[in-house]
């Protein structure tokens, strides 16, 4: 649970915010896997679009690059 300083700072950091969205679907997520209602494989996908949704111009920019020259999986950097 995040304490109310680390709530306000999350309004007014959008990184942290963002992040803190990813968190929350991550533990959505386990309690679909561990309930059964969705695969391991699914889980995985699903965690990674959220991932690679969140990427800045940079960092897609950054995967685009190492994934054409076969050093990097697409959405993987951080």
């Amino acid at each position: 649970m995040y304490s109310n300083e680390e709530l306000a700072e999350l309004l007014n950091k959008r990184s942290k915010y963002v992040q803190a969205v990813i968190d929350v679907y991550h533990g959505l997520l386990q309690v679909a896997l561990k309930r059964e209602l969705i695969s391991k494989r699914d889980f995985e996908k699903y965690f990674r679009n959220a991932k690679t949704a969140i990427r800045s111009e940079e960092e897609i920019r950054k995967d685009e690059f190492l994934e054409f020259i076969g050093e990097n999986d697409p959405g993987l950097s951080q």
